[in-house]
């Protein structure tokens, strides 16, 4: 999900660039004034806008609140201008605030997971640990003595024993 985000984002800033050069240049070869302020609030969602994109993979909630900050600009501006095209970026980044929030949840998801298996495979080891060192405390404790000491057992065969063994066998 991360990921999506930062490919997504990355795209958006690109295009936002592009947008906010667009006026720059249209007023250099025509000559005629452009809005400051479409520039200026274009520059200003861009830069939100590539500290969140940064932000994404190692801090999710951060990304968030960046985000969100060039919604803001971008819907605010926009409102007060009356410019469209920075009303549809502020929306824009308000989808990818949503994304990230989603995007943080799965990372907050997944480092519960690894911590749960860290645990674990701590457990298994302590266990392990403590096996071996009981083990060698109850061999010690057995009484050492001759196999031939130990006491015959019968066990009944069924009635129809092959080769004609009789009913009992030692072991």
């Amino acid at each position: 999900m991360r990921i999506m985000v930062i490919i997504l984002s990355s795209f958006a800033a690109l295009v936002i660039i592009e947008h906010a050069a667009v006026p720059l240049r249209l007023t250099s070869l025509t000559g005629r004034g452009v809005r400051t302020a479409e520039v200026v609030s274009c520059l200003a969602l861009f830069a939100a806008w590539a500290v969140a994109t940064a932000l994404v993979y190692p801090a999710p909630t951060l990304a968030m609140w960046g985000f969100t900050l060039a919604s803001f600009i971008g819907l605010a501006v926009g409102i007060s201008l009356g410019l469209q095209v920075l009303i549809v970026w502020g929306v824009i980044a308000g989808g990818l605030a949503v994304l990230t929030l989603l995007a943080q949840r799965e990372k907050r998801l997944a480092d519960q997971r690894d911590r749960q298996r860290e645990q674990q495979e701590i457990a298994v080891y302590l266990a392990m640990r403590s096996l071996q060192e009981t083990v060698p405390e109850l061999l010690a404790r057995v009484p050492a003595g001759d196999p031939g000491d130990a006491p015959a057992v019968i066990a009944p065969m069924p009635t129809s024993a092959p080769n004609g063994l009789a009913r009992g066998v030692r072991c």
